[in-house]
């Protein structure tokens, strides 16, 4: 019923559905809300009206609602007051409704939003530029590689990943020199995304990183531009101490060399002692067959 006023618009339609944002149910308010959004096109004064309500409420709840809201109707310049609200949720909200406003000054806000005392805004401001994208977001996506949060440094990561700019080679560098984990996974992507195949001399160290996550991340990575590195770390990884690298690194050289692969493969069933990795072996070797 929601969803079809918000279709139908009616005259009474908007000011009928937000008076489900105060329901006691979180479903229906949920639904008011979608409803309401999609009356952006219909009635923006109408709607406007509204957000400037909902913007001046005392409940952080509402003035989220505003944010979502504003965001359908492109002002980013509301949108900039309520990612300076006093409740993280709300700039959160706020920020990430920035990203859906194409207005030349919506990137000051959102590098704004980077120097929040809250991690999650700063976060929520990374993946809104990352969202965003075009050339104009990558000198404030390096500057957030150095915030000491990694939620947020990984966010960025992934942004310049998009962008693949090679201007960003430099930053991504320099953060890849101490980073571990998250942070490491996502910038050896970004490396390779704005580096291409002349920068995976770092991946192709990461292939003895101590972290699990870290070897398959790399495998995944160097895979993307070929097998010039299988031989040469053939051994180290058929003997992996965790199966999860010995089989993504088994995957990868049966998708990488087709056939050719069999001998290796061979060496490593008779060298295997997990069953999972065994059976996947035998499916990789039955496929040549």
């Amino acid at each position: 019923c929601l969803h079809s006023l918000g279709r139908l618009a009616p005259p009474d339609a908007l000011r009928s559905m937000a008076e489900l944002l105060d329901d006691h149910h979180p479903q229906v308010r949920e639904a008011a809300l979608e409803a309401l959004i999609r009356l952006t096109a219909c009635d923006p004064s109408g709607l406007c009206a509204l957000c400037a309500e909902l913007a001046q409420s005392a409940l952080p709840r509402k003035r989220r609602d505003a944010a979502l809201l504003l965001c359908g109707l492109r002002d980013g310049e509301r949108l900039s007051l309520l990612a300076k609200d006093e409740d993280p949720s709300v700039r959160r909200a706020a920020v990430t409704s920035l990203a859906g406003v194409r207005a030349p000054q919506t990137v000051g806000y959102l590098a704004m939003a980077l120097s929040d005392e809250e991690a999650e805004v700063r976060v929520a401001a990374a993946q809104a530029l990352s969202e965003r994208g075009g050339p104009e977001v990558l000198e404030p996506l390096l500057l957030a590689l150095s915030d000491p949060d990694p939620w947020v440094q990984t966010a960025s990561l992934k942004g310049l990943s998009s962008l693949g700019d090679p201007a960003a080679l430099p930053g991504v560098s320099a953060l890849l020199a101490k980073a571990g984990g998250p942070v490491l996974i996502a910038g050896l992507s970004a490396l390779a995304a704005v580096g291409g195949a002349g920068s995976l001399g770092p991946v192709e160290e990461a292939l003895s990183d101590p972290d699990e996550d870290v070897v398959e991340a790399a495998i995944a990575i160097l895979a993307g531009f070929g097998g010039e590195w299988v031989a040469a770390h053939r051994d180290a990884l058929i003997g992996h101490p965790h199966w999860g690298v010995r089989r993504s690194f088994l995957r990868a050289t049966a998708q990488l060399m087709g056939e050719e692969a069999l001998p290796l493969l061979g060496e490593a069933l008779a060298k295997e002692s997990d069953q999972l990795v065994r059976d996947e072996i035998a499916a990789l070797m039955g496929r040549f067959a």
